[in-house]
């Protein structure tokens, strides 16, 4: 009887306690972040920009709607986050629209696509001529909670994917930067000087550390066309030793270059970093006096990004920031195709090779 007491007391005194903290807790108010960021398609030549949503974002959720009030009700304290992947026509509205992940909460996902597609209105993409053409679009939607109330409800975010992160490829020539130790490789005797560094066959090979141990693991970045050279070459980068320790776990890999000496293919070490190309200053002038000539305002903030080819052309153009004006798009990389001139970039051996960089108006010369 005396412990029944106790007990009876001991929860009394508890449940007013309790009360009070829920009382006292602050309140919580829902915030949803839609972020844009690319696509999983390779880059299209014939396309110069790419559809885009803009503000009209805020109009695509509002806080009647079912799937917030799902997330209110049900979810106020937590966070939940999808991907959708939106195939965008020709005529700006959504066409397709797929959930390609989700943190597990079947209320979030359900019903989104429904609502985009309702609501959604996009730029088009547009080609190289300025015709509308169809695109393909990924964002996340994220539900939150703030501790203060948010206008508009959906915020738009900076454009950086915070869940699925696309794979980086490696790529050749390599990006110049800290190079990991390598050792214990059969090295080009001769170095670039060699008669056999700027022969044929060559093979440009990325080396990685392995997930797990100590080993390493190599793939083709710029084939030799010979795919048992290929093969040996990789082969001979596995065995080499290289100590990536010191590097940040996002750039740890090495670029090597590897040619045919006494039937053995043998690395050139140090991997030189390469020149790369870029847009000659008269040329560019010359683009923008004939753009503000033909009329258009070049305070826009206009930003492309041109790949130039070995030849010292450009090949491809592509808008990355619209300047508001269709007209404006489309002439400034049709002069940047007919009319710039590159400095040419070129790899380890002086060999000429494609290169991207970004150009915005108004330039500065």
């Amino acid at each position: 009887m005396y412990r029944l007491a106790l007990t009876a007391l001991a929860l009394g005194l508890a449940l007013p306690a309790a009360a009070q903290t829920a009382r006292e807790r602050r309140p919580t108010y829902p915030v949803v972040h839609i972020e844009q960021w690319g696509n999983d398609e390779e880059p299209d030549p014939a396309r110069l920009r790419r559809a885009s949503a803009g503000d009209s974002v805020r109009d695509w959720f509002t806080l009647e709607d079912p799937e917030i009030q799902t997330q209110v009700l049900y979810g106020g304290q937590g966070y939940s986050t999808a991907s959708l992947r939106l195939e965008i026509t020709p005529g700006g509205r959504v066409g397709g629209c797929r959930v390609t992940w989700s943190n597990g909460d079947a209320r979030w996902p359900t019903g989104l696509c429904d609502r985009i597609r309702e609501r959604a209105r996009f730029r088009p993409a547009i080609d190289v001529d300025g015709a509308p053409v169809g695109d393909v679009v990924q964002i996340t939607v994220d539900y939150n909670t703030s501790s203060r109330p948010r206008s508009p409800l959906v915020q738009i975010g900076s454009g950086a994917p915070p869940v699925v992160v696309p794979v980086e490829r490696p790529s050749w020539p390599p990006v110049p930067g800290p190079r990991a130790s390598v050792s214990g490789l059969d090295r080009l005797r001769g170095g670039p000087d060699a008669p056999e560094a700027s022969g044929a066959p060559w093979a440009g090979v990325t080396v990685h550390p392995a997930k797990t141990g100590t080993s390493v693991f190599c793939e083709v970045s710029a084939s030799s066309g010979d795919a048992d050279f290929d093969r040996r070459a990789c082969a001979a980068a596995e065995a080499g030793g290289y100590n990536f320790s010191f590097l940040h776990p996002s750039r740890r890999r090495i670029g090597l270059l590897f040619v045919l000496q006494d039937d053995t293919p043998r690395a050139l070490l140090p991997l030189e970093s390469t020149s790369g190309a870029n847009i000659e200053h008269q040329s560019l002038a010359a683009i923008a006096d004939q753009l503000i000539a033909d009329g258009h305002d070049l305070d826009t903030g206009l930003r492309v990004f041109v790949t130039a080819g070995p030849n010292g052309r450009a090949v491809r153009c592509e808008v990355t920031r619209s300047s508001g004006s269709d007209a404006l798009d489309v002439a400034a990389c049709r002069l940047i195709r007919k009319d710039a001139r590159f400095t040419i970039a070129r790899d380890v051996f002086g060999r000429p090779v494609e290169d991207g960089m970004p150009i915005t108006f108004p330039p500065a010369l």
